[in-house]
């Protein structure tokens, strides 16, 4: 239903309910901080609100009634912080491209400052095959025989083993158009004698799915 539409949160209480009214201001600072560090293409308006109706100390579907009014908070608030249309992966790819170009003009790379900080290690990725992605991967798949429907049919659930954590993602489509896989939760991992808890977000898109209709 509309409850699982990418909307935003209501400013106020349904009137039935009896409870204190929240101003829209109190109320678009809970939704931002609620969207905050969140995968914004796996928040719906049910998660949202639930969230919000629990910050608020109120019962389960006590805000069902402003669903006009969640809908523009959360635009308001993804206006104000749009969301980038590639995937973490994507991004990455595409810094890592940057970084194989050298710069125009530029004969020998400029010395590091002594007190730079050293550099992050690069996470490492290792194929079913062996083989590389080719370059024009995106325009490749755009004009594959696939549909959403097919996909959505026929694309695997997947499942990840984290450190013993189990992750599942069901076949999907995104807001941008992509299809793909999405799965999050808190995980335990261990970090020497010490477990700790850790947020997981990961966000699998497949370049040129957007065309797939």
């Amino acid at each position: 239903g509309a409850d699982e539409e990418l909307l935003a949160l209501p400013r106020r209480r349904d009137e039935e309910t009896g409870a204190m009214a929240v101003d829209r201001a109190q109320m678009k600072g809970y939704i931002a901080e609620i969207m905050k560090g969140e995968e914004l293409e796996e928040l719906s308006a049910k998660k949202v609100r639930e969230q919000v109706e629990q910050k608020m100390g109120l019962e389960q579907g006590a805000l069902k009634s402003e669903k006009t009014t969640i809908s523009a908070i959360i635009d308001e608030v993804l206006a104000e912080n749009p969301p980038k249309e590639e995937s973490e992966a994507e991004a990455s790819a595409s810094e890592e491209e940057e970084e194989k170009k050298p710069a125009k003009g530029k004969k020998r790379p400029a010395e590091s400052a002594p007190d730079d900080p050293p550099k992050q290690p690069k996470s490492t990725c290792r194929t079913a095959s062996g083989d590389e992605a080719p370059k024009n991967v995106k325009k490749l798949q755009e004009s594959m025989k696939m549909t959403a429907a097919k996909f959505l049919r026929d694309g695997p659930t997947l499942k990840i083993d984290l450190c013993g954590n189990e992750l599942q993602g069901p076949p999907r489509t995104f807001s941008s158009g992509n299809k793909g896989w999405y799965m999050n939760g808190k995980v335990e991992i261990p970090v020497g004698n010490t477990t700790v808890w850790a947020q997981v977000g990961m966000n699998i898109t497949i370049p040129g799915s957007a065309a797939w209709k």
